[in-house]
């Protein structure tokens, strides 16, 4: 999906323009250390945990802070409103955060009595703030509603602000009273393929927010979903977010649910019905592609893939992650499954789900079968050896500096040596006669050694 966007779908919403609006706050006016219109009788955050913030606003001077490093959500709620009794309300909140996570809800003035809350979601945001959009449903009986803005798991700072920080809240109504149809939903037959395939530039799928029903084998499961997939073809893999159903590694099942775009990525949610159709099947066998593919091709997420001989050009990019190259192509291998910790320069074939999360494509290992060490040169590196190489990316001749550093090699990225040159007369190596591409360059000195990443272009 197109990383460009950064939007929320936390529920199934309908969208139409010239919405009524019934509420909206830029956070502009405080009276009492709380907003004004806010800190309704349902909020269950105290004054302490609820911050003006005096920079990083877009809609006016202030940002209201939500701090609640506890796992147990808090809320923040608007004073009463009057409202329509099955009237469905959008929810349309600015924010900024560094950690926190987020769900609505509501409390029914009415009748005494609190709505359920939402599936808490990262309100993790970008420089550029997020847009969360979501939506609920009041009760028939209910004529007087507070809209409650759930925080948990917050930093104790955020992006120059405290915690989960709201910029701007809008709600407006959706839709009329819903009256209750005896008539099921309709689940259309899509295949995955259908699904996923898009040629519209934000990447949605063409079925977003439509009721399908599909079926697939289980290539892999992980806490609250799993992943499907029908053929070993590129756009014929699908992930679900199920929290009720769990089905087994291997099952070919068939499932109705509604398509969603989570933070640009195309999944299945809301799972209405499951059928496991047979046990046991052998998984697709995974498509062959290579770190460029891996690290831009959308037609690939949520399929089975084996990217071959990749070294690895960084064991440590942070958050569990370790990065691999091909030539000048890079890409990122996750942990979400299986942690595995890689050694430099060491050349690896690596299969796993190609999964899109925090704005890249990542492959997703699921155990130790998946990875596998396929380089017969060992390239460990040595933090104590004292050297330099510049300039890096290099044209035509690398200096390399250090005490007593006698000689060197280069080696391709596939972990080839393709030089190997004496410095006891010269500090500086040609590379001209190479392709572009990443390559390793090692250096001696005595019995040491230690290896280093470059460019050469």
């Amino acid at each position: 999906m197109k990383k460009m966007i950064i939007l929320l779908s936390l529920m199934s919403i309908l969208s139409f323009s010239n919405a009524q609006i019934i509420f909206q706050s830029t956070f502009q006016n405080w009276s009492g250390g709380v907003p004004t219109n806010w800190f309704g009788s349902s909020s269950t955050l105290t004054n302490a945990n609820v911050l003006q913030q005096f920079t990083g606003s877009t809609y006016g001077t202030f940002l209201c802070g939500l701090s609640n490093s506890g796992t147990s959500g808090l809320g923040l709620a608007t004073q009463s409103q009057t409202v329509v009794g099955g009237t469905k309300y959008k929810l349309e909140i600015d924010l900024e955060s560094n950690m926190g996570d987020m769900a609505i809800g509501y409390y029914d003035v009415t009748n005494s009595t609190y709505g359920p809350v939402s599936t808490y979601r990262s309100a993790v945001t970008t420089s550029t703030g997020m847009l969360v959009v979501d939506s609920l449903t009041v009760p028939l009986t209910c004529v007087s509603a507070q809209f409650i803005i759930y925080a948990k798991n917050t930093a104790a700072l955020g992006i120059g602000n405290i915690g989960v920080s709201l910029d701007r809240v809008i709600i407006s109504v959706i839709s009329g009273p819903s009256i209750p149809n005896p008539t099921p939903p309709a689940y259309q037959p899509r295949s995955i393929y259908e699904i996923q395939y898009t040629t519209d530039v934000s990447g949605d799928s063409p079925y977003k927010d439509s009721l399908v029903e599909t079926h697939g084998i289980v290539t892999a499961t992980f806490g609250s979903g799993y992943w499907i997939q029908d053929s070993t073809l590129a756009w014929n893999g699908l992930y679900v977010f199920d929290n009720t159903y769990t089905p087994a590694l291997g099952d070919e099942i068939m499932i109705r649910a509604e398509v969603d775009e989570f933070f640009t990525l195309t999944e299945l949610k809301t799972v209405d019905t499951l059928i496991t159709l047979s046990t046991g099947n052998t998984l697709p066998t995974p498509i062959a592609i290579t770190a460029g593919e891996l690290n831009s091709e959308e037609k690939y997420e949520g399929v089975l893939c084996v990217t071959s001989n990749v070294a690895c050009i960084n064991p440590s990019a942070g958050n569990g992650e370790w990065l691999i190259a091909s030539a000048t192509d890079t890409a990122v291998v996750d942990d979400l499954f299986y942690a595995f910790i890689p050694t430099l320069a060491s050349v690896y074939n690596v299969t796993g789900i190609v999964h899109y999360s925090f704005g890249d494509y990542k492959i997703e290992p699921r155990d130790v079968n998946d990875i596998v060490r396929v380089s017969s040169v060992s390239l460990s590196e040595n933090n104590d050896l004292s050297y330099t190489l510049f300039p890096n990316p290099v044209n035509d001749r690398l200096t390399i500096s250090g005490e007593n550093i006698e000689r060197v090699e280069i080696y391709s990225a596939s972990g080839k040596l393709v030089q190997s040159v004496s410095l006891y007369s010269s500090n500086r190596v040609s590379m001209a006669g190479l392709s572009n591409g990443i390559y390793f360059v090692k250096v001696y000195s005595g019995n040491e050694s230690a290896v280093s990443r470059i460019v050469k272009q």
